[in-house]
């Protein structure tokens, strides 16, 4: 029975919890340390959340500021030699700090190897007090302070992915998908892997282009029901393998926009998910152009992003904006013809009866 209950202690007590560690360390900003094991190290509380294919995620708790922290421990797989996991992780920790001058970027507090488990540890802030996009979906009640998030996220992504694409950085987030998107205090911060781009042409950042476009997708489906059905088919935050799903999923966006069906978002952001979510990258808008015309809607940025999309406006305006933002009726019917008559062998009923 005594056995028993110490078993059952041990249980509920914190992960990584150590009573008989001698003199852990206590980790402070800039740290950059090298341990035998986690046990070496002081928390005030560590416990859980999640495992990816990546790495596994804890929430800390520092023992004399009592700030909340993420811990990102990446492991390196069994595969892999031990300097080009090193190679890695420095590449890592090199885009990170080069992005965390970016208010909706996660930041480094400090980090630390832990050499008998092979890992590596990130202790990240801000911890996200709201949880992450897809908690936001499943509970969304269309509550004021629920709406002003969901609808920032439209502009403050765009910013965000034209601030890691842009020139001086070039860096790749290649992970973006609801989980990946925190909230805290009602503001979005990316987090996930980034990865540094071996060349500068367009292509290398169509596919963040791409999984951008099925966020927005998703927060659309959240403000208007009917198009929950096209976000259950693009179940993957990957490409799908079928040109026909895409072209159904842009032709639905279109409708809504013809018919003024377009709920409380702008039909800017409709025609920008839709020109986003193209089967082949060359016909996706880069990263820059994204923002620029989601820049029209500034009621969908933060403040700090809505103060720099319009600095951005007034320099990169494109002559081809009236042409594809104000498109005439007569045009989005020619559009959606050429698509049912194109996606009617596919299907057993007309393409819009459900709306």
């Amino acid at each position: 029975m005594a056995e028993r209950d110490s078993m059952a202690n041990a249980l509920q007590q914190p992960v990584g919890f150590n009573a008989a560690a001698i003199n852990p360390t206590v980790l402070y900003e800039n740290d950059d340390r090298v341990f035998d094991r986690q046990e070496e190290i002081q928390w005030l509380e560590r416990r859980y959340i999640s495992k990816g294919s990546f790495a596994t995620v804890y929430s800390v708790v520092h023992p004399t500021s009592g700030e909340k922290f993420v811990q990102k421990q990446i492991k390196k797989r069994s595969r892999v030699p031990m300097a080009e996991f090193r190679r890695w992780i420095e590449n890592e920790i090199e885009i990170i700090r080069k992005v965390s001058s970016n208010h909706h970027m996660v930041k480094i507090f400090a980090q630390y190897w832990l050499e008998a488990d092979g890992t590596h540890d990130l202790v990240l802030y801000p911890f996200a007090n709201q949880g992450n996009l897809r908690d936001l979906l499943a509970a969304f009640s269309t509550s004021p302070d629920q709406t002003a998030i969901l609808r920032r996220i439209f502009g403050c992504l765009a910013s965000s992915l034209d601030f890691l694409h842009t020139r001086e950085i070039f860096a790749r987030h290649k992970d973006i998908k609801p989980e990946n998107l925190l909230i805290h205090n009602g503001q979005l911060v990316v987090t996930g892997f980034f990865g540094i781009a071996q060349d500068e042409e367009p292509r290398n950042g169509k596919a963040d282009v791409f999984s951008a476009g099925l966020i927005y997708l998703d927060i659309l489906a959240a403000f208007l029901p009917p198009l929950k059905p096209i976000v259950d088919e693009m179940d993957t935050y990957s490409m799908p393998t079928q040109m026909a799903v895409l072209e159904k999923v842009q032709a639905i966006l279109y409708m809504h926009v013809a018919l003024e069906n377009t709920g409380p978002i702008s039909p800017i952001i409709f025609m920008v998910t839709a020109a986003m979510l193209c089967f082949h990258p060359i016909d996706r808008p880069p990263a820059a152009e994204v923002r620029q015309r989601v820049g029209l809607c500034q009621e969908l940025f933060c403040d700090r992003c809505s103060f720099e999309s319009q600095s951005a406006l007034l320099i990169q305006r494109s002559p081809f904006d009236s042409e594809f933002l104000y498109v005439s009726s007569a045009s989005l019917d020619r559009h959606l013809q050429h698509l049912q008559h194109l996606l009617a062998p596919t299907h057993s009923m007309p393409l819009f009866t459900h709306f």
